[in-house]
């Protein structure tokens, strides 16, 4: 996310959103500090914790993610509480989902940018 949003050509209405999976722990103070790390711009880049039911009814229902609660004997460390996506979801103006790319993957990059730009522009 932090590639993207530095790739970003300026001035476009591109928003970048980050959802958390972990609401118990990512209370908005955390959110914050975690949005310094990465230098996330306040015009550009939000980061979203709230209920985690109504969380995944968003990453599930609303944007076709995974998300799953790891049971505690699966847990490999403190840290290890779920499994989720780690795709790219690109939305139009009109909240529609117009893409999923692999948030993994550097090459999709110039991709996404290309994508969100041209969203921008309908």
């Amino acid at each position: 996310m932090k590639q993207l949003q530095e790739n970003l050509p300026p001035g476009q209405p591109i928003r970048l959103v980050s959802l958390t999976t972990d609401p118990g722990f990512d209370q908005p103070a955390v959110l914050k500090k975690y949005a310094e790390r990465f230098s996330a711009q306040d015009n550009r880049w939000t980061f979203l914790t709230g209920d985690k039911t109504a969380l995944h009814t968003v990453e599930i229902d609303g944007l076709k993610l995974s998300v799953v609660d790891k049971p505690a004997g699966q847990q490999e460390n403190s840290n290890d509480l779920f499994i989720h996506s780690e795709k790219f979801v690109l939305i139009d103006k009109q909240g529609r989902i117009r893409a999923w790319h692999d948030g993994q993957e550097d090459a999709t990059l110039p991709q996404i940018i290309a994508e969100a730009e041209s969203l921008a522009r309908e």
